[in-house]
């Protein structure tokens, strides 16, 4: 390995200043929360341990080891997360893993209650330990002891086993898109950040690396660093006896040696703070992505805050990052205002880095950073107009009004985090652990009485002596040819710091507007008559007929609900029209979300929303075989929520610059944004007969956008829900009937019915009739997923038939248990395979069951091996359908699936607040309403055989669609 001396005189430094700072008493550190029992071993072991009184008997227990991957030597390339697979191979005292099937039933978890990541900074291993589970708790223990105690075997053969799985990980998480924040993010970071030296934005050097390192280089990470004094666990849940779970803890960790002579930890987080301050380019290639902006420029800018660094044991700390917060939320505010226009060139982003919260090139905790994006050559006036805000920020301060909305909204923030789920202690322990920060009892109400007492005044003089004139560090990412590459550091922090110098005036807020509706609008909406009012038997609902033909259903709840839901739909969608007005038609909706209502563009109807807390949601929508609208309000905002669902519908406004902006939107997002995963789901549709394809970010999407026009978009839009006739509206929430009823005359029953006879007609799309499996497609890999690694294989299971409740919870049961098995049957079996996904169920527009299985996997070696690698994997999973088919399937593991469609339905169907979901499927596909008593009944009568029938019926070969990609 080539010796790096600067390298080699940070580590000094940090290692001096770590000593020097672990030598200094801390008087001013905060008190730790007296509810947590918290120890040290004399190894350096450490861990937390925190009762709740939850109802809940579930524990959740995360192992944190310090580092991750930035303490990775140059020879070691995603080690960490490589080694973080290899935990869950064989140990000392799990020789098969921990996931073994066997292991796992012994356990009475699932294979997804034990999980684990690695990031910049740490590595952290979960297992949630449901119900009460004694001798769970105890191996779970056991395997954090092997992790951490040097107990784990890491064989060669093991080793060579996970290579393909971490490449074809790599592989299913890229994106075939060309966003140039991401495809010039690492490349910036391995310049500027010390803990991303070896890091590459090259997909085909890490596979090439995962298939190629050492095993010894792996074990050398493992015996670095994973060991006592730089792990700590968490235990957090309804534990009755903290003292056997402390004992139970210290009997295990406490068998595990001091380190003797271990290697110096460099704290990579520290360590960037430390260097210079850092400037950085790097030159994309264009390729040959089509719709990109060549002269599309990224720029971030890293502030670091080295006070609230060293004080976050410290009340001063948490204070300090709250104003931060603070600080980053109004700016955000601004530069959004900033930016209303349509074809705006250019885009702002900030964020102050704290636990779990990186952006863009920055990682390390306690930076403010600023993100731009630019285009059509206004890099320099995008970077500008950001800085003059930080500098009226800084100069003048909030306004009244801004403080007074934040103040509230942070409070009321404060007051809702009292009660806090086990997975937030858990990332309160780990920042302690990790970073020093305070870990009072109650975070919030240590902060909340003297950020209540703050004053404007006070407010602006701790946020101007926040805010730095120029940052630390600036990275910049362009593509090859961009001018902008040719200017140095002193050229842009130069443009800086003219922009910071220059005057500003005090910032003015754009105006809200003061209504949606003006006054005289509202009282000429009469209040028509119903043509019929009813009360459904089933439901208990109560149905209203308005004179226009809209149905209004409305089912108020009481309990476990909040505000008030609307959601009004019509059975007809674009595929009521043809051709290229198909296209004008599936993406109408959009083009009115971004273009506004009445007089009011999209930005003052955000700004208005805003002057409500954000609290009023309503969206239009328009699919293949449907039009509908959304709605979500508090009671107090309802009248603005049925406002807008009124105009939505009645006065859609029309605008070619938003329509441009929109379209050029969608360009840009698809060539950000799509991955081929989608682009095969809809192709597999396609084949099948389902009509029903997505269009976000696909290539159905983008080849279809030529074709869209403005006029035509309207026209279809204003057609499809100006048929009042067809129309259904669902009210639900916790809402005073006649309120409601009252605001549904005024708004939906003065919708005009505009149904014309030359419209609408239903060209319901012929069914493609399939003739009978299995039958094997080929799909060719598209044209910008060409050269990728990895193949993609699918297999859909359809049986066409009516809806039936109690067959739906039987397939769900049965793609539950195949979702279960298939993961660790192919991980067994030694297969390159990530995470495959299974999901099923009733596609009501195609009237069919349906289950789909798919396994993205790396093949290795030439065609005819990959070939074969094909070919023995789809036996794989064939033989692995055939044993739930005869049953041979653990009983435990089918009363645990069991257990978990049963906590579905009646946390999930069941709860009040989805019973918007049941309204709709009653109404929209006449399903039948149902009881929790008779659904709890009927799943608790299943029994293994039921499964195998259900297997037996739906998955039979001749059901059996099959699809390959990439082969």
């Amino acid at each position: 390995m080539k010796f790096n001396h600067i390298y080699f005189i940070l580590i000094l430094i940090g290692t001096t200043l770590s000593v020097q700072c672990q030598k200094q008493p801390k008087n001013d550190t905060i008190p730790l929360d007296p509810s947590i029992r918290y120890g040290k071993l004399a190894n350096g072991f450490t861990y937390y341990i925190r009762p709740t009184s939850s109802s809940s008997d579930k524990i959740d227990m995360s192992l944190v080891l310090k580092g991750g991957a930035s303490i990775q030597d140059m020879d070691q390339i995603d080690i960490a997360h490589f080694l973080e697979h290899m935990a869950f191979k064989s140990s000392e005292h799990f020789p098969l893993g921990i996931k073994a099937p066997d292991q796992l039933d012994s356990l009475k978890i699932g294979f997804f209650d034990i999980t684990a990541s690695t990031s910049k900074y740490y590595t952290k291993y979960n297992f949630e330990i449901p119900n009460k589970n004694p001798y769970a708790l105890e191996k779970a223990v056991l395997w954090f002891k092997d992790i951490v105690g040097g107990d784990l075997k890491l064989t060669t053969e093991e080793i060579d086993a996970e290579r393909g799985i971490l490449s074809q990980e790599r592989i299913g998480k890229s994106s075939a898109g060309a966003d140039l924040r991401e495809t010039s993010r690492i490349g910036l970071q391995s310049k500027i950040d010390p803990g991303a030296r070896n890091w590459r934005n090259d997909l085909n050097y890490y596979i090439e690396y995962h298939r190629t390192f050492k095993p010894e280089i792996l074990r050398r990470y493992y015996n670095d660093w994973y060991r006592p004094d730089l792990s700590a666990l968490m235990v957090v849940g309804n534990i009755k006896d903290v003292d056997s779970v402390e004992a139970l803890v210290k009997k295990r960790f406490s068998k595990i040696p001091k380190p003797t002579n271990p290697r110096k930890f460099m704290n990579m987080d520290s360590m960037y703070f430390i260097q210079e301050p850092q400037f950085a380019k790097v030159a994309v290639p264009l390729g040959n992505q089509d719709n990109i902006d060549k002269q599309q420029v990224i720029f971030h800018l890293g502030y670091r805050d080295h006070y609230t660094k060293a004080k976050l044991h410290a009340q001063e700390g948490l204070r300090r990052e709250l104003l931060w917060n603070i600080l980053s939320g109004v700016l955000l505010t601004r530069t959004r205002h900033n930016e209303e226009q349509y074809n705006n060139d250019f885009s702002g982003f900030n964020k102050y880095l704290t636990y779990k919260k990186a952006f863009g090139i920055f990682q390390a905790r306690n930076m403010f950073t600023i993100f731009i994006d630019s285009k059509n050559n206004s890099a320099k006036e995008g970077t500008e107009r950001t800085i003059r805000l930080l500098r009226q920020l800084y100069q003048h301060g909030l306004l009244e009004e801004e403080w007074n909305m934040l103040k509230k909204e942070e409070i009321q923030q404060m007051d809702r985090g009292k009660s806090k789920s086990t997975s937030s202690l858990i990332e309160e322990m780990s920042s302690h652990f990790i970073y020093g920060e305070a870990l009072p009892e109650d975070k919030n109400t240590y902060l909340r009485g003297w950020f209540k007492g703050l004053s404007l005044t006070q407010v602006n003089e701790e946020i101007k002596a926040l805010i730095p004139a120029i940052p630390d560090d600036i990275g910049i990412a362009a593509y090859e040819g961009n001018s902008i590459l040719s200017l140095n550091q002193t050229d842009i922090r130069s443009w800086i710091k003219d922009a910071w110098n220059a005057p500003v005036e005090a910032y003015r807020p754009p105006e809200v507007p003061e209504s949606l509706m003006q006054e005289k609008e509202v009282l000429a909406l009469t209040k028509p008559d119903y043509a019929g009012k009813s009360t459904n038997q089933d439901t208990g609902a109560q149905e209203l007929l308005l004179n226009n033909g809209i149905k209004v259903v409305l089912l108020p709840q009481k309990e476990g609900v909040e505000g008030i839901k609307v959601h009004g739909f019509s059975p007809k969608g674009a595929q009521c029209y043809k051709g290229d007005d198909y296209f004008s038609a599936i993406h109408s909706s959009a083009i009115v979300l971004n273009s506004g209502i009445a007089d009011k563009d999209k930005f003052d109807i955000s700004r208005y929303l805003a002057s409500r807390s954000n609290k009023v949601k309503v969206h239009p929508y328009i699919n293949v075989s449907e039009t509908g609208i959304k709605g979500e309000t508090t009671l107090e905002n309802m009248e603005t929520m049925f406002q807008l669902i009124y105009l939505y519908i009645r006065k859609p406004r029309i605008d070619q610059n938003a329509f441009s902006d929109w379209k050029k939107g969608e360009f840009e997002s698809y060539v950000k944004g799509h991955i081929l995963r989608n682009d095969m789901d809809n192709t597999m549709k396609s084949l099948t007969g389902d009509y029903n394809i997505n269009y976000n970010n696909t290539t159905a999407m983008v080849e279809g956008l030529p074709m869209v026009t403005m006029d035509k978009a309207y026209e279809h839009y204003k057609d499809l829900f100006g048929r009042t006739n067809d129309f259904t509206f669902i009210i639900t929430g916790d809402y005073n009937k006649d309120v409601v009823i009252n605001m549904a005359q005024k708004y939906l029953g003065n919708l005009p019915d505009r149904a014309s006879q030359n419209q609408s007609r239903s060209y319901k799309q012929k069914r493609v009739k399939l003739d009978n499996g299995p039958i094997l497609f080929e799909i060719p890999v598209p044209k910008y997923g060409e050269g990728k690694e990895g193949m993609v294989y699918a297999e859909k299971y359809i049986v066409t038939k009516n809806f039936d409740w109690r067959e739906r919870i039987k397939v769900n049961v049965l793609v539950a248990m195949m979702r279960n098995h298939l993961i660790t049957v192919l991980r067994n079996q030694g297969f390159s395979v990530y995470t495959p996904f299974v999901f099923g169920g009733y596609n009501f527009e195609a009237a069919r069951y349906e289950i789909i299985l798919r396994v993205d996997f790396n093949a290795k070696g030439n065609e005819v091996e990959k070939e074969k690698q094909f070919r023995l994997l789809q036996e794989a999973i064939h033989q692995l359908l055939g044993d739930i088919k005869k049953g041979t399937i653990n009983k435990n593991e089918v009363e645990r699936v069991l257990k978990e469609i049963d906590s579905k339905y009646s946390t999930g169907l069941f709860n009040n607040s989805e019973v918007d979901e049941r309204l709709y499927e009653y109404y929209r596909y006449d399903a039948p309403w149902l009881s929790k008593s008779e659904v709890d009944i009927y799943i608790k009568s299943l029994i293994v055989e039921d499964i195998m029938k259900t297997a037996k019926k739906y998955l039979a070969k001749d059901h059996r669609y099959e699809f390959i990609m990439g082969k």
